[in-house]
Formats: C-alpha cells, structure tokens, sequence
C-alpha cells in the first residue's frame, strides 16, 4: 500500500473499504463521497454471495471497479489542493488570476459539482457491462427520468423503479414475450421487470422501440440489448442459475 491508495481491496473473506482503502484531501468530501460508492458497490454483490446466488468471482470485481476510481480521484484532488493552497509564486499568481475567476464561471462551476459528486463515474471497462453501445452506455450511471408507473400508471420517475436491492429490466416500448414470466421464475423479486411507452425515458435512454436495459442494484446499467437471451445469460452467469 502506498501513502493514499490501498494495493488490495480483497484479501479472502476481508474486504475493506472507504477510508480504509484510500486517504482523499478534505476539500470537497471526495473521499466521503468515494467511500459511499464503495460500499454500495460491494454491498449487493455481497448480499446476493452470502445469499448464495452469486460466484464467489462476482466480489472480486468490486476491487477491479472501485481502485481505478479512488485512484483518479487521487490523483484529481490531489492537483486541485496543490493549485489551491500552494505558496509557490507561480502558483499563487495562476490561482489568483486564472483559476479563481474561472471558478466563478457558472459553467465551470457546473462542471466541479458533477466532479465532485461523482455522478458521472462509469464502470464501461468492466465484464459486468455487456452489451450494445447507445446514448447510455453499459457500465454508464442509469440516468432518471420521469416515467409512467408500469402498475398504477401515475405519474412517476425510474429512480423510484430502481430503489431497492434488486435488478431493474426495462423494455422499452414493447415487451419480449416470456421473458418477464422467465426470470420472474428464476429470480422472483431479485429482478424487477417494466415495460415503458415510447416517452421521456426512451428519449433519455435513446432506446428504440424493443431496446431492453438491465439496471444492477447499485444504478449501474449492467446490459443494453435488444436479445431477451442475452439478459438471461448475462445473470446466468452472475448467478449460475
């Protein structure tokens, strides 16, 4: 382990996380907010081990997404405190003339929000984002958007669809047939399904009309397809069901 980054995340049955992986500069909660990814990360995907219905290979990608993520975050922060609190003149004269009156920009601004909220971490490297490219992608952030509910048909967003431990399928404008009635057996309420109409969602999602994406628990789009099958495999294969 070097001064701010841990080698490991997992050694056998012991994970760590947060603080204990990695050590942030205090300005803008980075490491807060970088711990709390790292346990909702892992947090499903030790739920659905200890449950028995995951390989034991499925924790060890929690370290393969997380580390490169706390590393660039580091690395980010790390330069921002640099430039901010230096004493060095050249330091000291590009923070006072160049970088403060950008930070006053609204658009730069807007731009340090997203950083530091982290909403736009992606995890498009990983073999747990399969699938078809699009305007979001597999590994992408699942973005929110309002939305029909499939049941009471009231007005309702898909953050409300994702809330929960459980996987989230969405068919977009027609359903396959079978295929919720399949993994609604295999799976019961571990992986809920939804059609929605043509709208809001479709356009957020740019999915066409059979477009099925898969949400992990986390808010993470785990499939883009159009190929009930290829759903059905992919968590086949999380769970060796």
């Amino acid at each position: 382990m070097d001064d701010q980054l841990a080698d490991r995340y997992r050694d056998g049955r012991v994970f760590i996380a947060g603080d204990a992986a990695h050590v942030h500069p205090i300005a803008g909660g980075l490491g807060m907010n970088t711990g709390i990814q790292d346990a909702y990360n892992l947090g499903w995907k030790l739920a659905l081990a200890l449950r028995g219905q995951a390989r034991d290979s499925l924790l060890d990608t929690y370290e393969r997404e997380r580390r490169p993520v706390a590393a660039s975050v580091l690395k980010t922060s790390g330069a921002s405190m640099t430039a901010l609190f230096s004493a060095k003149p050249l330091m000291t004269f590009l923070r006072d003339r160049i970088i403060l009156p950008l930070m006053r920009s609204p658009a730069v601004t807007k731009a340090i929000v997203s950083r530091t909220s982290q909403l736009g971490v992606n995890y498009r490297d990983s073999e747990l984002s399969v699938g078809e490219k699009g305007k979001v992608r597999p590994g992408d952030r699942a973005p929110d958007s309002p939305c029909g509910h499939p049941v009471t048909v009231e007005q309702s967003r898909l953050f409300d669809l994702f809330r929960g431990p459980h996987f989230t399928l969405l068919q977009f404008g027609t359903e396959v047939p079978g295929l919720a009635e399949r993994l609604d057996g295999l799976y019961g309420d571990d992986v809920r399904v939804h059609r929605l109409e043509p709208g809001p969602a479709s356009r957020r999602y740019g999915a066409g009309r059979g477009t099925l994406v898969l949400v992990r628990p986390d808010g993470y789009v785990a499939v883009r397809t159009r190929s009930g099958d290829a759903v059905a495999d992919y968590l086949r294969t999380i769970s060796g069901v």
